[in-house]
This record gives C-alpha cells, structure tokens and sequence, in this order.
C-alpha cells in the first residue's frame, strides 16, 4: 500500500535495498513523485554536511538513479 501525499509523493518504503550488479544498495528513504514519474532518494545523515558524504552518496545515487530506471522499463507494458 502506497501513501500519497497532497504534493503527488508517495512512500516507496524505509530502508530499501536495491540488488545492483554484485552489490547491494540500501536507501534510507525512498519516494515516487506521481505526477513527474521520478523516484526521490533520501539519505539520512547526522552532523554537518561535509564533501566527504558528497562523495560517498554521488556514485551511489547515479548507480540507484541506473538501476530504477532499467527496473521500470522492465515494467512498462
């Protein structure tokens, strides 16, 4: 079951692992904008921002960014 917010986003779930190649992707948060078609991947952090979780999470995120969009693809009729 999906909630859907009033802005069009619905909750895909917490903690969502991705099997991507030989790896195993775990997203803090992830979301589905409705309208747009996009997903949104939240990563959860404590303590200032620092580059060095800019440059962890932007690899990570273009692999996530891959993988969904291979898997809905796959989907469409």
């Amino acid at each position: 079951m999906f909630v859907i917010s009033r802005h069009g986003m619905a909750f895909v779930g917490p903690e969502v692992h991705l099997d991507v190649a030989d790896d195993v992707l775990v997203v803090d948060l992830l979301l589905f904008h409705v309208t747009q078609l996009r997903y949104v991947v939240v990563e959860l952090k404590i303590g200032r921002l620092s580059p060095a979780y800019v440059g962890q999470l932007l690899p990570r995120l273009r692999r996530t960014a891959r993988h969904l969009r291979r898997r809905r693809r796959r989907l469409r009729p």
